[in-house]
């Protein structure tokens, strides 16, 4: 009697067994009556309780009924208990069946505005099947949250192959409608943390321009706090100058923050413009 039984935790348990507890009766229930299960979840109070019954019931019926599941997530009331419901549901649909998450994410983004959603789910997508999730992105190019979406799917193939997904960025002409130079940011700052040293490589045999400072950029905040002399030096290679004084300012000005007199030493003696030595000194010493 799954009702009595969790009636009574609701009366008797306490702390985080309690909650530990809900949880899996909750996802007991959804195995065998979800429609049951979302009827009681109903009539509970709005508290934390509720929250982890809802969760617990959107991750199990996604994944046998999904129709129906995201029928009962968007009757729920707007507020923090929905809200969880929701990334429950994404989170464990988008496992098994990435497209259709993605889709159902879609149409919460249009709707109700919930980009997140959308990026989670893209992000496991392209993990999963990078060339599908392409063509499912190019389909938002015109779209006003296209940048979230392609940014998204640059950060999936990044996590999954970063080597490929920098190759793949490099063959996007800057004609093509999702292209941005920007993205070889995003890439690089997921391959700096996980293998700085290919990373480095690849971005030495990279020719000067937009797309290499951006991935310059990406690869020195990466390394910042655990190389600070290393991302200064990186930044000082961007070839745009104002992207390189605003790039070496925020480094240096994080590096002073926990090691002024090795930032101060750095400024005064690297290869630098008289006006930017300048202006790192002052950034330090306002530190």
């Amino acid at each position: 009697d799954s009702e009595s039984a969790l009636l009574w935790l609701e009366s008797n348990a306490q702390g985080l067994a309690r909650l530990e507890t809900l949880n899996n009766g909750v996802e007991l229930w959804a195995e065998r009556n979800p429609t049951e299960a979302s009827q009681w979840i109903d009539g509970m109070a709005n508290d934390g309780s509720k929250a982890i019954a809802a969760k617990a019931l959107a991750a199990k019926w996604v994944l046998a009924e999904p129709v129906v599941a995201t029928e009962w997530v968007a009757g729920l009331p707007e507020g923090p208990i929905k809200k969880k419901a929701k990334e429950a549901l994404v989170k464990s649909w988008v496992m098994r069946d990435a497209k259709a998450a993605s889709v159902w994410a879609l149409a919460e983004a249009e709707f109700n505005g919930d980009y997140d959603l959308l990026g989670e789910t893209i992000l496991e997508f392209s993990k999963q099947s990078p060339e599908e999730a392409e063509s499912f992105v190019r389909d938002l190019a015109q779209a006003n949250y296209s940048e979230i979406a392609v940014a998204s799917h640059v950060m999936g193939r990044a996590e999954e192959d970063p080597a490929a997904t920098a190759q793949w960025l490099l063959s996007i002409a800057p004609t093509d409608p999702i292209y941005s130079a920007e993205y070889a940011n995003e890439l690089m700052q997921i391959w700096a943390e996980s293998d700085s040293i290919a990373a480095s490589e690849w971005l030495s045999n990279q020719s000067p321009g937009e797309q290499r400072d951006a991935a310059i950029s990406g690869f020195s905040e990466s390394i910042l706090r655990y190389e600070p002399e290393a991302a200064a030096i990186w930044a000082n290679t961007i070839s745009d100058a104002d992207r390189r004084m605003e790039q070496l300012g925020r480094n240096v000005g994080i590096w002073a923050g926990a090691q002024p007199a090795e930032a101060l030493n750095w400024v005064q003696t690297a290869e630098l413009e008289p006006a930017l030595r300048t202006h790192l000194a002052n950034l330090i010493s306002g530190n």
